[in-house]
């Protein structure tokens, strides 16, 4: 049996006999490889009967919590209203609460379905929405039946081998059960995002930051710039090589190709309080390199829940009236609130990847 990536657990949390799964064999045979996993590992196991109940239907609950123990999500902190904080899987919900696609439909103990249950695995594995859902109409008789919001995330998980089928049905209204989540989650291990955490040391030194920036063709003044983003990270213990890969992102390593400018010492692409355009008049200007790196910083201060350094630039306090602020732990949530791509964390973390070899 090939080793998974992934560590699904489905929410059983009985005792039970770990060899149950032979007794699902000819019934579920398309799930067999990843129960027999989840048995064998122990992440799984039946009730005092050793049934391992495959066929039943799992709650948004408990499909949130199967999912973000199975990610290794950190839940420590996490906040939500979709669920009240007495319920047993609040702190699941709310490590998962950004990845629901439609939370206005959420209710916690009612049965998941196969359609928000694939949106909400795409969505937390960080692959990327459909732009055309062809692919998947074309594959599956009944995809017009997939509600509206969830068909980009379907069809991307049909493009990325999260379902298969072919002329089948996806039945995208049946409850998902047991053994349904076995098998999509084992699917999408390929496919999860790593989970780094924006605070903590950083895992290159400056000297290697600097090597990496001059290999990358880098401006002059964005390797300069690095001695300060270690200085900042080293005060807020915010991790300065993140934040410094992020800059060479938004900056083009310092060659400045977009909008801002160089002389407007905007290292993050921040843009003023209330601005809507993408023009170079709707960016900050900070008085020095220093003032700018700074910002950097205390633009994702309001993103983890960090007080600012000094005095915050206005979009600061725009940050700080979302739902979401000070909720954002990991680097690969910024994807769909820095920006609207939602892979844009998983690649400022790929750069810091690149930095390591230097």
């Amino acid at each position: 049996m090939r080793k998974f990536i992934l560590f699904v657990l489905l929410i059983c949390v009985f005792s039970g006999c770990a060899g149950a799964a032979a007794e699902y064999e000819l019934s579920y045979s398309w799930a067999d490889e990843a129960v027999q996993f989840c048995v064998s590992s122990g992440i799984m196991t039946g009730d005092e009967n050793g049934d391992l109940m495959l066929g039943e239907s799992l709650t948004q609950a408990q499909a949130c919590a199967m999912t973000a123990r199975a990610m290794g999500l950190d839940t420590a902190g996490k906040t939500t209203s979709l669920v009240g904080t007495s319920h047993w899987a609040y702190r699941y919900v709310a490590a998962l609460s950004s990845y629901i696609v439609l939370p206005d439909s959420f209710s916690a103990d009612k049965p998941a379905s196969r359609e928000m249950y694939i949106a909400l695995l795409t969505s937390a594995a960080g692959i990327a929405p459909a732009g055309d859902s062809k692919p998947l109409k074309d594959h599956f008789a009944d995809a017009a039946a997939v509600k509206f919001e969830y068909l980009p995330y379907i069809t991307a998980a049909y493009e990325s081998g999260l379902i298969i089928g072919d002329g089948t049905m996806l039945n995208p209204k049946s409850n998902l059960t047991r053994a349904e989540a076995a098998v999509l989650l084992e699917r999408a291990g390929n496919n999860l995002r790593t989970h780094t955490p924006i605070i903590g040391s950083p895992e290159v030194t400056l000297e290697q930051a600097k090597r990496w920036a001059s290999a990358k063709g880098a401006a002059d003044i964005y390797i300069n710039i690095a001695d300060i983003y270690w200085k900042y990270g080293q005060i807020t213990g915010i991790r300065p090589d993140l934040l410094y890969a992020q800059a060479g992102k938004e900056t083009g390593y310092g060659n400045y190709t977009g909008k801002v400018k160089p002389e407007m010492n905007n290292w993050a692409g921040i843009k003023k309080y209330g601005a809507t355009g993408d023009e170079t008049e709707d960016h900050e200007t900070f008085a020095t390199p220093d003032d700018g790196v700074r910002a950097h910083f205390n633009h994702i201060c309001a993103y983890v829940g960090l007080a600012p350094i000094g005095e915050p630039h206005g979009r600061y306090n725009s940050v700080m009236t979302l739902s979401w602020a000070g909720t954002i732990t990991e680097m690969e949530q910024l994807g769909g609130k820095w920006c609207p791509d939602v892979n844009y964390g998983t690649a400022v973390v790929k750069m810091v990847e690149e930095m390591k070899k230097y």
